[in-house]
């Protein structure tokens, strides 16, 4: 199930989790990728051109589409 809003963003606390959970989704869902190596970005979707609407910065206000900041936690609730 995906209960994720339309554009969304979440931060890379360098975690194993992060990269099992978001990364993976990304890599699976978007065919994105992403190796997740940079710390304290955010990755996202919010439907840009670029990377099957898949991308990465490190200062929220630079994304498209105003998306949705979702902790790790959230993200993995809302992709049960």
């Amino acid at each position: 199930m995906n209960n994720l809003p339309k554009y969304w963003i979440v931060n890379n606390d360098g975690s194993k989790l992060f990269q099992d959970t978001v990364i993976q989704y990304l890599s699976t869902r978007y065919e994105a990728n992403w190796a997740g190596t940079f710390e304290s970005f955010y990755y996202w979707v919010d439907g840009n051109d670029d990377f099957n609407s898949t991308n990465f910065f490190c200062n929220k206000n630079e994304f498209e589409n105003n998306p949705t900041v979702l902790t790790i936690s959230q993200f993995i609730e809302l992709t049960k």
